[in-house]
Formats: C-alpha cells, sequence, structure tokens
C-alpha cells in the first residue's frame, strides 16, 4: 500500500479549527482553515473525515477538548446524504494541489479493480486526514469517444468516480478478495470539467474492512472550485464465495 501513497507530515501544513455557527447566522466571518458546523453530528462527520488534520474546535468562542480528542464517533454507512453536502465545507489544502498538478505516475491498477494499466483513471494519491486526492486524467483505452468534446465526457468521470471508490475503500484497509457491489449514486455535474487543466478528486471513504454497507463522497475540484460531486454506496462481499453464493440464491 505504501507504494502507492503519498502522505504529508502534519508539521509542514495548516490544520483545521472547526467552530461553531448558528444556522440562521450567514455572515460569519472565518479564517481559511476554519471550518463551521451546525450541530453534534455535523461536528462528528467533519472529525471522522478530517482526523487528526483537526487541531481545535471552537463553541461560542471556547475550545473543547473533550470533543477533539473523542473517538467514538462513527459513521452511518447506510446514510451517505448526511455526508454529502458536509463534504463541501473541506476544503482542499494548497499543497495537494501542487503535488498533484504535474502528478503523471498512475495509482496501481489492482486498486481500481483492471487489468491493463491503460484503463486507470487516477494517479497515486495524496493522503490527508481521512481524506482521499487523486488527479484524474481524460484517456481511458475502454472508453474511447466517437465524437470529439471540448470537455471531460459524463461517462468518463462516472468511471473515475468509480475508481476512486474502490481505490479509497482499499487504501482505507478493505482487503482484495471481496466484491464490491454498487446499490446507489448520486452525481451532481454543476460545470463542465475541461480538457484543458487538472481535475483533482477529492474522496471521503466511510468503509469497514470486513465489507458489509459503505459509500465514498466525492467532490472534483478545478480552478480552486468544486466543479462535480456526488456520492456512490456500495454493499460489499467479504470473498468471491459469499457473493457467488447470494448470487445464486
Amino acid at each position: 500500500m505504501a507504494s502507492n501513497m503519498v502522505t504529508e507530515s502534519q508539521t509542514t501544513v495548516p490544520k483545521f479549527t472547526l467552530v461553531y455557527t448558528d444556522e440562521k447566522t450567514e455572515d460569519v466571518q472565518l479564517g481559511a482553515n476554519e471550518i463551521p458546523f451546525h450541530s453534534i453530528r455535523e461536528l462528528e462527520l467533519l472529525k471522522i473525515s478530517l482526523g487528526e488534520t483537526v487541531s481545535n474546535i471552537s463553541i461560542r468562542g471556547m475550545e473543547s477538548s473533550n470533543l477533539l480528542n473523542a473517538r467514538d464517533f462513527k459513521w452511518d454507512y447506510r446514510n451517505p446524504l448526511e455526508m454529502f453536502d458536509i463534504s463541501k465545507k473541506i476544503p482542499m489544502p494548497d499543497f495537494v494541489e501542487e503535488k498533484l498538478f504535474d502528478e503523471e505516475q498512475r495509482i496501481d491498477k489492482k486498486f481500481v479493480h483492471k487489468q491493463n494499466a491503460e484503463n486507470v483513471l487516477l494517479s497515486k494519491p495524496i493522503n490527508y486526514g481521512n481524506v482521499w486526492y487523486f488527479k484524474g486524467f481524460s484517456n481511458i483505452a475502454e472508453l474511447n469517444s466517437d465524437h470529439l468534446s471540448d470537455h471531460v465526457d459524463g461517462i468518463k468521470l462516472f468511471e473515475a468516480f468509480r475508481q476512486a471508490t474502490l481505490a479509497s475503500f482499499h487504501l482505507n484497509g478493505m482487503n482484495f478478495d471481496g466484491v464490491v457491489a454498487l446499490t446507489n449514486f448520486k452525481i451532481d455535474y454543476i460545470n463542465y470539467v475541461e480538457l484543458d487543466e487538472p481535475y483533482i478528486i477529492q474522496t471521503i471513504p466511510a468503509c469497514e474492512s470486513d465489507g458489509g454497507a459503505m459509500y465514498c463522497i466525492f467532490n472534483i475540484f478545478q480552478g480552486g472550485k468544486i466543479v462535480t460531486s456526488g456520492f456512490l454506496g456500495a454493499y460489499t462481499f467479504r470473498s468471491k464465495e459469499i457473493y457467488h453464493e447470494k448470487r445464486n440464491k
């Protein structure tokens, strides 16, 4: 796994502060590394996602070290919608874009369940907290378009999301013996993903190493903003034998 992952020293980049704000307050001025939350559940989800990259939690101007050190926050693996909007609050650190901008080395094909390396659409990733970042590519041998396009085709983006989901699950510890079945998905195409500028996929996987229900939130960043967002829900069978047993019933 280490050969397919780039990590960043937690001391060389800014950490995040989670700040409680009233939902009715729209004009709160926050710093560059401050992320707002409106409820305890939002705080839990942000803390699970950001992990040790959170340095402080502020509620009405007071630090809450007991919440910062809490370890019992849990995902609801069957409810990706609760994390979908919250994920847009998580900014992509500048160092991620700088490192991935010129990255051309792709992740090992086994992480995205491909037999041919030419069908891999993702770079080797960067991990920050429990969030993963991949540079996305636009050329894939098995999906050659029969028309000229001035943007990355939607079908290629869906494949990139699928690959990013699988890679994120495996990078978070899911074994390679299981079978992943897609259960639901949501994609919001906000702006075109342009061909002449790199795009970066941010993923937040909610999964367990031994399978079961899970999901992955994704956001595409290009030009300093989110241009596409969504999630893929899945159920992972622990082994091919269990999958075939269920499949044949």
